[in-house]
């Protein structure tokens, strides 16, 4: 599946939001600011094929290009 990871909006150190897009799957994910700065840069979202893990916790794979929603 394809989900969306959202940078915080008050803080870096806040959770992230990782969610799909009928939003069936929905986390909030603690990550540090090396972890989140490595997966988005600078940027404010961005899109990675994942799969759900045995703990169902998200397993984010490889980026991939913006999404329409």
């Amino acid at each position: 599946m394809i989900v969306k990871l959202q940078r915080p909006l008050s803080s870096s150190v806040a959770p992230v939001l990782i969610y799909n897009r009928d939003r069936r799957h929905q986390w909030f994910v603690q990550l540090s600011k090396q972890q989140l700065q490595a997966l988005l840069g600078d940027d404010a979202k961005g899109y990675f094929e994942a799969t759900v893990g045995d703990d169902g916790e998200p397993v984010l794979g490889r980026r991939v290009g913006a999404q329409p929603w």
